[in-house]
């Protein structure tokens, strides 16, 4: 890197045309989102004379000072996290404004779940291999959102059903595939909430909107 930055964006295509034309591989190690220190590696080069440009290579991983939020949605998702998280915070104590977070938060993981993450891997159209991009994958993303919200809601019975119902949410466009990870939050807020729950009506409201969280997912209708 020609400088300290946010990776906002990796042109995929542009990295293909410049590894075809060199008859190489250009495996990028800079993920979108993730901050780049100058003259730290964004991606490496295989070839064997040197034909790839790395300077085409450079222009295709775009830096700027901030993160922005245009097709960023790991952006999208962190925002509403923090947001969420301050607002559980002891200081400030503002459900609802966590409760609006969760609402937000929803819909960028249902993009997710729904289109599940792309492929690293780039082949030309002879279908050569030529890029392999550094990428989160969905199970990272989503329990990047998940943990924190269920350990901060702990013990809070309405932001906690309203955890719950956000998940069902995304339960409603998941792919089958990842219908597991799903699964897995469910299984922890059940876990958390057999322990810091003392209300057994309270118990048992949760309890039945985790069953109704279940049944929204593939498998489980």
């Amino acid at each position: 890197s020609t400088k300290s930055g946010y990776v906002t964006a990796v042109q995929s295509k542009l990295l293909l045309s410049a590894a075809r034309s060199g008859d190489g591989f250009v495996r990028v190690i800079a993920r979108p989102g993730a901050f780049v220190v100058a003259k730290t590696p964004v991606a490496y080069i295989h070839d064997d004379d040197g034909e790839i440009d790395p300077r085409a290579v450079r222009d295709a991983i775009y830096l700027e000072d901030v993160r922005a939020p245009d097709g960023d949605i790991q952006f999208n998702v962190h925002l509403n996290v923090e947001i969420a998280l301050r607002a559980l915070s002891p200081g400030i104590n503002d459900p609802y404004t966590a409760i609006s977070a969760l609402d937000h938060l929803s819909a960028s993981l249902a993009m997710v779940l729904q289109r599940g993450a792309p492929s690293s891997l780039i082949c030309d159209k002879d279908g050569n291999p030529r890029v392999w991009l550094e990428l989160l994958d969905v199970k990272e993303i989503v329990g990047a959102a998940l943990h924190p919200l269920r350990r901060a809601a702990r013990g809070n019975v309405m932001v906690l059903l309203h955890l719950i119902a956000a998940i069902g949410r995304m339960a409603v466009v998941v792919r089958e595939e990842h219908a597991g990870v799903l699964h897995q939050h469910l299984r922890l807020i059940a876990s958390d909430a057999a322990h810091s729950i003392g209300n057994r009506d309270d118990r048992r409201e949760v309890a039945e909107a985790l069953r109704k969280a279940r049944v929204q997912t593939p498998g489980h209708r």
